[in-house]
């Protein structure tokens, strides 16, 4: 399958660095995994949700803490101005997910 002709940075795609490419997947996937994990996706019977949503928090932040690292050597600052964001979101909810979880259910009830 041939990808756009142009990314969502104007660049042409054959022209985007493969590393960079993997890494916009990797945090989408991440991201996904959290949304998941908050509607209790793939929940063990016997976890809490709340616990489950948080430990995806675990995960996004592996992915950006790996992105960060392929990342560093190159001159692209949105990559790792984006990776560097998804630690910061990942670490709150790695942190306090099981608080984030409860007050959301709280707000949508």
């Amino acid at each position: 399958m041939p990808m756009p002709p142009y990314s969502t940075t104007g660049k042409r795609a054959e022209n985007i660095d493969p590393v960079i490419y993997r890494c916009h997947i990797m945090m989408a996937v991440g991201y996904c995994i959290v949304m998941l994990a908050g509607i209790g996706t793939f929940k063990p019977f016997h976890v809490l949700p709340e616990v489950w949503f948080q430990r995806s928090g675990s995960l996004l932040v592996l992915v950006a803490v790996y992105c960060e690292i392929v990342s560093s050597n190159n001159k692209d600052n949105y990559i790792r101005f984006i990776a560097h964001s998804t630690v910061v979101v990942g670490t709150c909810i790695w942190g306090y997910g099981d608080f984030i979880y409860v007050w959301f259910q709280r707000l949508i009830s």
